[in-house]
């Protein structure tokens, strides 16, 4: 009679890789697979709690926050409008996602202690309807893009509406902006001074629920982005949803193809004659008259000719 295996069969590394793929499918997945061993459990708890949205105070009383370590694990973290940001076990939990880079935080509400927390943590990506943070609307002394932590952000999107560019002249002072995202309202003066003063900014999303309104401005950085689910949309940064790429990368690539130079076939080409044609493949002589007159794809003929 065989014996019970007590050990996976699979090196442990490789097991690890197919549970996560598996828990990778989807939150009810990963859950269920979690009953399988204690080892798969220590797998999985990283990926189910990596993202963490909050849509009313009853999800944020279910999570498990008396233990750190699922907060521990939180990568992207949205809190929606219904979530009281002022109250204890709120900021409670923010300041326990030790290893949040990604956030967002829609609501109406930024008290000070917020501002505290965030300081604190490895922000790269931050999501806000935050007008008071800027100067024309802060009545204190409070500016919080000058933060040391803020000084990391790469990725920031701005629910509010500023028609000005001296109100939110302080995201100049950002060094490390790469990624912008305006919604609608946006206004020409704000996008045209995040363009010319936010030195290191390489995409510029306008976005809204409706087609967004063009701007008359012609930077190919800019790109117009129709949202149909904000909450589903920000979900497929935290690797959430099983779709081709959050609103960033497809940014890119648009910027991308923008850029790609056209490179036409020989048989596409207009710009070669039959009559250069004919003198390259009967070895005749071709002029330099003939080069300047066909350009660079006849002086490559000529070089295959010649080799």
């Amino acid at each position: 009679m065989a014996k019970p295996v007590d050990e996976p069969r699979l090196p442990p590394e490789l097991e690890a890789e197919i549970f996560a793929y598996a828990a990778s499918m989807g939150d009810q997945t990963a859950t269920v697979l979690m009953r399988v061993a204690k080892r798969v459990r220590d797998w999985i708890t990283p990926i189910l709690y990596g993202v963490v949205t909050f849509q009313t105070p009853v999800q944020l009383e279910a999570f498990p926050t008396h233990e750190v370590q699922y907060a521990e694990h939180v990568q992207h973290l949205l809190i929606m409008a219904g979530v009281p940001i002022a109250d204890e076990p709120t900021l409670s939990f923010i300041t326990k996602s030790k290893r949040v880079y990604n956030v967002a935080i829609w609501t109406t509400e930024y008290p000070d202690q917020l501002i505290d927390i965030l300081q604190t943590l490895p922000i790269r990506r931050l999501s806000l309807a935050a007008p008071r943070w800027f100067p024309s609307s802060n009545t204190d002394s409070t500016r919080p893009w000058k933060l040391t932590s803020f000084q990391h952000l790469t990725h920031l999107e701005l629910v509010c509406a500023v028609d000005k560019w001296e109100e939110v002249v302080e995201l100049s002072d950002l060094p490390n902006l790469t990624h912008l995202n305006w919604n609608v309202p946006y206004y020409y003066e704000v996008v045209a001074g995040s363009l010319t003063n936010c030195s290191k900014v390489e995409v510029l999303l306008l976005s809204s629920l409706s087609e967004p309104p063009p701007l008359q401005i012609d930077d190919d950085r800019i790109v117009y982005l129709h949202v149909l689910d904000w909450e589903d949309e920000w979900l497929v940064g935290g690797k959430k949803r099983n779709r081709q790429g959050d609103w960033w990368s497809r940014a890119e690539e648009v910027i991308e193809e923008r850029r790609r130079p056209v490179v036409k076939s020989i048989s596409q080409s207009s710009d070669i004659s039959t009559s250069i044609c004919d003198k390259i493949s009967s070895e005749d002589h071709v002029t330099g008259a003939d080069l300047k007159e066909h350009g660079a794809i006849a002086s490559l003929f000529v070089v295959l000719d010649e080799s």
